[in-house]
């Protein structure tokens, strides 16, 4: 067993990663702000996103060109969540998912089978092989056997606990949800526009991966909190203007 490696950093032409840095950047601080005004776009992103994590698991069982077969799970996803959106699912499942996520991740980081050295080759191959197996089901399976009482305690409240506050607290879940994508975004812009300038400022390690995630974290509660504001000045208004009219 060894720990899952880092992806290592895009291999990008100065002008293609500065232009991609710069647009995430921006994008990202226009989901954080006002993310609540988006959220069907953004549910469609998040589906195509699950796609494109999920789409090296699905090509082993699908006989198929695996750019067809990448293309049709985005496409699926991103219908599937921008439609649970409108019926007010999707954010308390990214909720639970995201929570989920992170307490697997947490689990399976001195838990995951050898990953193939050609993982850290480039970014493309760090998600075909660190995702097949480190969602694979014998994986999984393993954990469970040698931890049982400790996967049930971690993932039962990580995931079930947000996905009820979703529930409960739709609009307050979605501007956390909204907010936390925005911030990620920007961050992973900068990161990316930073590392090639100089490759060491590329995480080196999961204690640097936490750092970033303590970032994106302050920042997405910045962003909320302005979110929060903008929507009761907005209300404000409405209500100023009804009082008028």
């Amino acid at each position: 067993m060894q720990a899952i490696p880092l992806p290592p950093a895009p291999q990008l032409g100065a002008a293609i990663a500065y232009s991609v840095a710069a647009g995430s950047v921006l994008a990202g601080l226009a989901i954080t702000f006002f993310g609540c005004r988006l959220h069907y776009l953004l549910a469609a992103l998040v589906g195509a996103g699950v796609g494109f994590v999920l789409a090296p698991v699905v090509q082993r069982y699908i006989n198929m060109d695996p750019i067809y077969v990448q293309m049709g799970v985005v496409f699926i996803a991103a219908v599937v969540l921008a439609l649970a959106a409108w019926a007010r699912v999707t954010w308390p499942v990214v909720a639970g998912a995201v929570g989920a996520a992170i307490a697997a991740t947490a689990l399976l980081l001195h838990q995951a089978p050898m990953i193939p050295e050609e993982a850290s080759q480039s970014l493309a191959a760090w998600w075909q092989n660190v995702a097949p197996t480190v969602l694979n089901m014998e994986t999984v399976k393993t954990m469970w056997k040698q931890d049982q009482g400790l996967v049930l305690l971690v993932m039962f409240p990580a995931t079930v606990l947000p996905l009820l506050l979703g529930v409960f607290f739709n609009r307050a879940v979605m501007v956390l949800a909204t907010a936390l994508i925005g911030a990620t975004v920007t961050v992973a812009g900068l990161i990316v526009g930073l590392a090639q300038i100089k490759t060491k400022l590329w995480p080196q390690s999961w204690m640097d991966m936490a750092v970033l995630g303590i970032a994106v974290v302050v920042m997405a509660m910045i962003g909320a909190i302005c979110q929060c504001l903008f929507v009761q000045r907005r209300k404000d208004e409405e209500k100023e203007g009804e009082e008028k009219a």
